[in-house]
């Protein structure tokens, strides 16, 4: 049986009663079954490739940018 914590009443919003419940009783939420769910949920396929589409090309920008030196086509456009 698990222990039962008292918490001092005050306003919460829903958002921290969620918190402090799973904090509380985070081996009962966080289970290897709820576990597995969640990365079926969140890490399938189209979710990592679409995040991986949103982010590239900021990535790219910003890493990228600076440290590459763009080639022209032609001897010419240097001079």
């Amino acid at each position: 049986m698990t222990k039962m914590k008292k918490n001092k009443v005050g306003d919460f919003n829903e958002l921290e009663k969620i918190r402090i419940y799973m904090e509380y009783h985070k081996d009962e939420v966080f289970t290897p079954e709820f576990m597995e769910k969640l990365a079926d949920r969140f890490l399938s396929y189209y979710s990592v490739r679409k995040k991986i589409k949103e982010l590239y090309p900021r990535i790219l920008i910003a890493d990228i940018k600076d440290n590459i030196s763009i080639i022209p086509d032609s001897y010419e456009e240097v001079q």
